[in-house]
């Protein structure tokens, strides 16, 4: 099993600083500076901005580790901001993975039943699966047949934004999905244990115990695969373009079915895996995007987007976008 970052030399100089004697700064400080390594290595710097405020962060230690007290101090609003905005979130991650590796390793039978498809047992298996609807090597992947489908019909741009198009309405379908379903788990769950219906009156889900949460989540996590002939059933429901039928549009069906069995599984995971939300007229970054057809400095349409493991978190896929 990968090493856990903690970090817990770097997370208690940056909150407590003010706190420390000259002593405990420069101990933590040379600390510090033997953790962030660890860090900067695995955090991913996509942006000028983060690489800007990871910058900052390891200029802050090393001030610290020098001795200094003025341009520490002077740093320090700026450092612990850039901490708590790229530094924290990937922390939580890591003990996240940590403990859901730990728990796999007790509880194997729950693992192991969640799913007969391998790629939903873990977050890069998901990625794969993701990937593989847009592009395989091997044979032509449900995005080039669904495009082919519609080649007589619309232009290539168009098609572009028909095939995206549904990859965001199946997420968001998914994630509201999940968040429904949880909201039922814990209403029934509080209905049980207090003898009467629980009321619904303000964030049900932020007002849970943390461990119960926790327990639901995984239950819902487990049993994913129950619900996706459902899931893929109701969307088909929905207007995907128009004109569309399911005995005309064979291939864009499976396109959709496909979309919806993976954004499934990407709103089921703690936390979510997410869609990066990046759009046309940003600066393109190839560190998110692989070029498609047209290179440029930046974005002029995403043809499939990145994923990301959790809102702002790291990059788990490149995605494809036209640049201009």
């Amino acid at each position: 099993m990968a090493k856990l970052i903690t970090a817990e030399c770097l997370t208690k100089l940056i909150t407590l600083y003010k706190s420390l004697d000259d002593n405990e700064r420069i101990k933590l400080g040379k600390e510090a500076q033997k953790e962030w390594f660890e860090v900067v290595g695995k955090i991913n710097k996509t942006r000028t901005r983060e690489k800007k405020d990871l910058q900052c962060i390891e200029t802050f230690i090393e001030n610290v580790a020098n001795g200094q007290n003025l341009r520490p101090l002077k740093m320090l609003d700026v450092a612990k901001g850039a901490f708590e905005k790229h530094v924290s979130p990937f922390l939580d991650e890591e003990k996240r993975i940590a403990e859901k590796t730990v728990s796999n390793d007790i509880h194997p039978k729950t693992f192991t039943e969640r799913s007969t498809d391998t790629f939903t047992q873990t977050s890069k298996g998901i990625a794969e699966r993701y990937q593989s609807i847009r592009h395989s090597d091997d044979i032509s992947s449900q995005w080039d047949n669904a495009y082919d489908e519609l080649k007589a019909r619309y232009t290539d741009k168009d098609i572009e934004g028909i095939l995206l198009g549904i990859l965001q309405k199946a997420y968001l379908k998914c994630r509201k999905e999940a968040d429904r379903t949880l909201n039922a788990l814990i209403t029934s769950e509080k209905e049980i244990i207090q003898g009467s219906r629980a009321g619904s009156k303000g964030n049900i889900i932020q007002e849970e115990n943390g461990a119960a949460l926790a327990l639901l989540k995984q239950y819902i996590h487990v049993h994913a695969k129950y619900a996706v002939p459902r899931m893929q059933k109701t969307f088909l429901k929905t207007k995907l373009m128009k004109g569309y039928t399911a005995e005309s549009f064979s291939h864009l069906t499976v396109f959709a079915q496909d979309c919806v069995e993976v954004c499934w599984y990407m709103a089921v995971e703690d936390p979510p895996i997410v869609l990066d939300t990046t759009g046309p007229g940003s600066p393109f970054e190839t560190a998110l995007y692989d070029f498609y057809i047209k290179k440029g400095s930046k974005i002029d349409q995403i043809v499939w987007p990145a994923l990301r493991i959790f809102k702002s978190g790291l990059i788990l896929a490149k995605g494809v976008a036209s640049g201009k």
